[in-house]
């Protein structure tokens, strides 16, 4: 059941699991700029540069990865990823078609929040609605690039339009969720109790929707991708994926607790303290989740591929 991983296929993973994060904070730092920024835009610019900063991560984890797959082939050491006819060959390929993507679609975001940031600091007044939405707008199209670029690549490349489309959803859901736990976590540092509670709240109230398509998608995507239940104990791939699934349920478990527990009780520091040391700790579940991810669609492929 162990797979043996080659220094290729390490750091492939590597730069895979950063370009997830790019792609999480890009998404959670334009959710946290609707859901977070109170009336005096004081989170605005946080919120800006943790989204600039995403995108800067994943547009150079890309390169990294799509450079990792060409030395992988090309088995001539590190030299072999500057082998250009090996680059222009992969580039054809759907790995380089998708690379190019998300490169595009990173680009995109880094010179959005670039001229924001340029423009906010000429205002002497914060921006109107109509700013706003123009750059929900503009954000909405490139992280579009970004999402659909999952579709394109790994074991579900393959299969029908419908599965691509779940693939699509649920990775959306689950960067809208993870992206904004560290805004959430920023937003218990600086805020009051009171407004902590009203911002917290309102996400809660817009996870509730994320978790349902996120759900509905990978209960969707699981019934597709193995051949029979006892796969998740038989195969090396429905081991990791069992692994996910129990990470995944302890951060709904979380999520619930937050929500339905530690939330209302936002009236003292030591609530404060308690649902801080929750984000943490969801914090901490996402990233092992984001590892076996990377792991499930990089060198472990569904016993209905083998």
């Amino acid at each position: 059941m162990l797979v043996d991983l080659s220094g290729w296929d390490i750091a492939s993973l590597v730069f895979k699991i950063l370009w997830y994060l790019g792609v999480f904070a890009s998404v959670g730092g334009t959710l946290s700029i609707w859901l977070l920024a109170d009336s005096s835009r004081r989170a605005l610019n946080w919120s800006l540069v943790y989204s600039l900063t995403g995108a800067l991560l994943g547009f150079h984890a890309v390169i990294l990865y799509f450079l990792m797959q060409v030395g992988a082939a090309n088995n001539a050491g590190l030299a072999g990823i500057l082998d250009w006819s090996m680059i222009s060959l992969y580039l054809d390929l759907e790995v380089g078609e998708s690379s190019l993507l998300r490169m595009a679609g990173f680009l995109l975001l880094v010179l959005g929040q670039i001229g924001v940031m340029a423009y906010l600091n000429r205002l002497i007044r914060p921006p109107g609605q109509g700013f706003f939405r123009l750059f929900f707008r503009l954000n909405a199209a490139a992280l579009l690039v970004l999402l659909l670029s999952f579709q394109g690549t790994g074991h579900v490349a393959p299969l029908s339009l419908s599965l691509r489309v779940a693939l699509v959803l649920h990775v959306t859901a689950i960067a809208l969720w993870l992206g904004s736990l560290v805004p959430l976590l920023r937003a218990t540092r600086v805020y009051d109790l009171e407004q902590a509670q009203l911002l917290l709240s309102r996400f809660s109230s817009r996870a509730t929707l994320m978790v349902a398509v996120l759900l509905v998608a990978a209960f969707y995507l699981l019934l597709n991708l193995l051949v029979a239940p006892r796969d998740l104990i038989e195969s090396a791939y429905g081991i990791s994926l069992l692994l996910k699934i129990l990470l995944v349920c302890g951060l709904l478990a979380l999520a619930a607790l937050n929500r339905w527990w530690l939330v209302p009780q936002l009236t003292e520091s030591s609530a404060l303290l308690r649902i801080r040391r929750s984000i943490l700790t969801e914090i901490v579940i996402a990233l092992l989740i984001l590892v076996v991810t990377a792991i499930l669609s990089t060198v472990i492929g569904p016993v209905s591929h083998s």
